[in-house]
């Protein structure tokens, strides 16, 4: 397997949105400021700030990374879907709601990576149910809807937000071939940040 050689720079952002306050998160490479929606919903006036970005460790090996917490849970079809399931591969496990403008924005992004890097690159998207509005068949038919391929997962009783902080929509985690968390990135990705992720872990 394969290790990242480069240094990999991180960038706090901050963000308000008209959903509320969101707070600091950790973006993974440097990439304009991303769109984020937060768990809160009392509206607020549209502000962004960014910060000054970080700089990781060197030597930010797979040794050294926290191995990321196995996922369990069922699928829209019913089927158990593992984490662990996709070591090998280069998972982004997106945590969404079906009321997140910015998670919809996003998730073409997602499944034309998907296709592109079939085989390599894993996204694996997990509804935040207990943040939702709707029930759950309402979220099934609305992942059909978009004829999305890519596995995805309803968190119906907060299993995976109580191992992955998620304080705003969409959290997207990045877990490496070993298992290993890379980082993670409040507020939506484009096709260059995802690229870019994968080239650096290839």
């Amino acid at each position: 397997m394969k290790k990242i050689a480069s240094v990999i720079t991180l960038i706090l952002l901050l963000v308000l949105t008209a959903c509320g306050a969101t707070p600091e998160g950790e973006a993974i490479n440097i990439e304009p400021e991303a769109a984020v929606e937060s768990t809160s919903e009392q509206p607020e006036e549209n502000t962004a700030v960014e910060s000054e970005p970080e700089t990781a460790s060197s030597q930010d090996t797979e040794e050294e990374r926290t191995q990321a917490p196995e996922i369990s849970l069922m699928d829209s079809e019913g089927q158990v879907v593992n984490l662990s399931d996709y070591k090998g591969k280069i998972v982004f496990v997106n945590f969404f709601t079906t009321w997140c403008t910015y998670c919809e924005q996003e998730m073409p992004e997602f499944q034309q990576a998907s296709e592109d890097y079939e085989g390599e690159v894993v996204f694996l998207l997990v509804d935040v149910f207990t943040s939702e509005r709707e029930d759950k068949q309402y979220v099934i038919d609305w992942y059909k809807k978009y004829g999305y391929t890519m596995p995805m997962i309803i968190d119906e009783e907060g299993a995976a937000v109580s191992q992955y902080p998620v304080r705003a929509f969409p959290t997207t985690y990045v877990v490496d071939q070993e298992g290993g968390v890379l980082g993670y990135l409040e507020g939506a990705m484009n096709r260059d940040m995802i690229d870019s992720i994968i080239d650096q872990m290839r």
